[in-house]
């Protein structure tokens, strides 16, 4: 257990994060229903509970109580405890916790901390002691969830407060890519303190018994140039190829293009990696690009969303002769969460940012927020294209000076950080 070296990388000015799971004790509130493991993971995560040297034990209790009925417990048993104490479901009974807790022997001074909705955007964290936690909790209008810490921790606030220096910290920000394929942009937005929250506004779907494909696969070796334009493009095709019993080595004839980073990575999954990716990552530099590469007589496959760009189409059939076969592998449907309503949680929280990662996630998400007032949603866009669609929607939009996942994350602080 780690916790007791935090004053030395505190001095040490180290950067440092902390995982509940490492402790026993953690590790059993996390897992606990009993114990409401979300709210005692969000104060160690704070670092107001953790085992310091200053807190040999920590003690767990229920501060709910039932309405107009008085708070029963032992104050004095819990007075003479050492180390700290953590009050569950309290805030309601705050002044009946403080008071109770003097009376039985407790010094007024003991210094008293309350957290608010810990570890999301909206967290609020109040440090100040017994004698004086139920008035100023009342002055800053602190609200469940939230969870009452009581020791000389609490005095360790300020120090080991990580999540709240992070450049990120009260961010709030809405993932609307497929499922599945957010996760490495979450991942870096939390990292950074955000609080993020995946919202997938359209989910791909392999369009089935596709003749089309089965005819290109029977003449791949007849192909130059074989042309993807998204991540979920590769995956559709390249399972679809498996399915045809092929492998790569169909593919050797021809040139390969992706339309940008993301999908070439994808390439790199079956061990593929591309000829050609455009300077600037949209269809009509795509089609561009392999249009001035192109000769009479050469074939193309392009498999795509059925509902795709038509200007790499339009880009590449006009180098005469060439022959493009432009097949749609996968259709690209609209998707609602069952868990969050996407209408109440924009209405709610008027300063979250929304993501776009391509027109197709602009059209989803619209549609899921119905008659929401999208003016004053913030709209950081992968693109041009994207851009364009939540421009016409009425968004405030902010675009990436790439169309990469590192430009999309750096224009989400830049926007955060001018709000």
């Amino acid at each position: 257990t780690l916790p007791v070296h935090l004053d030395d990388l505190h001095i040490d000015r180290i950067p440092f994060k902390t995982l509940c799971k490492i402790i026993s004790c953690g590790t059993a509130s996390c897992n606990s229903h009993v114990l409401n493991g979300f709210f005692f993971y969000a104060y160690l995560a704070e670092q107001l509970v953790y085992l310091h040297r200053r807190s040999d034990d920590i003690h767990i209790i229920t501060g709910h109580k039932k309405q107009d009925e008085p708070l029963v417990m032992n104050f004095r048993a819990l007075a003479e405890l050492n180390g700290t104490l953590v009050f569950l479901m309290g805030v309601a009974a705050v002044a009946d916790i403080c008071q109770g807790l003097i009376r039985g022997g407790m010094d007024p001074e003991t210094p008293a901390a309350i957290l608010q909705k810990g570890t999301t955007a909206e967290q609020r964290r109040l440090v100040s002691d017994l004698a004086h936690l139920p008035a100023r909790t009342l002055e800053e209008k602190i609200e469940t969830p939230a969870i009452i810490v009581v020791g000389e921790v609490c005095r360790l606030a300020e120090e080991f407060a990580w999540q709240e220096k992070k450049e990120l910290f009260g961010c709030r920000v809405v993932i609307t890519r497929p499922r599945g394929r957010s996760s490495a942009l979450t991942d870096r937005l939390r990292e950074r303190g955000a609080q993020v929250i995946e919202l997938p506004a359209i989910c791909t779907r392999a369009i089935p018994e596709n003749q089309p494909l089965e005819d290109a696969f029977l003449h791949l070796s007849g192909y130059q140039w074989l042309v993807f334009t998204s991540p979920a493009g590769v995956t559709v095709f390249m399972d679809a190829l498996k399915a045809a019993k092929k492998d790569v080595r169909a593919l050797a004839a021809c040139k390969l293009a992706a339309l940008g980073p993301g999908t070439a990575r994808e390439l790199e999954k079956y061990g593929l990696y591309p000829d050609l990716m455009p300077g600037t990552y949209d269809g009509e530099h795509l089609g561009r690009e392999l249009a001035g590469k192109l000769s009479a007589g050469d074939r193309v496959l392009l498999p795509r969303a059925a509902k795709g760009n038509p200007e790499i189409a339009a880009r590449i059939t006009e180098v005469e002769g060439v022959i493009l076969d432009d097949i749609a592998i996968y259709d690209t449907f609209y998707t609602a969460s069952r868990l969050v309503d996407e209408k109440a949680e924009f209405e709610n929280h008027p300063q979250t940012m929304a993501v776009f990662t391509s027109a197709s996630t602009v059209k989803g998400f619209l549609a899921t927020v119905g008659d929401t007032d999208v003016s004053r949603i913030r709209a950081c866009c992968i693109g041009r294209q994207t851009a364009a669609e939540a421009q016409k929607a009425g968004m405030q939009v902010y675009t990436a000076e790439k169309a990469t996942l590192d430009s999309l994350e750096e224009l989400v602080c830049r926007v955060y950080k001018n709000k």
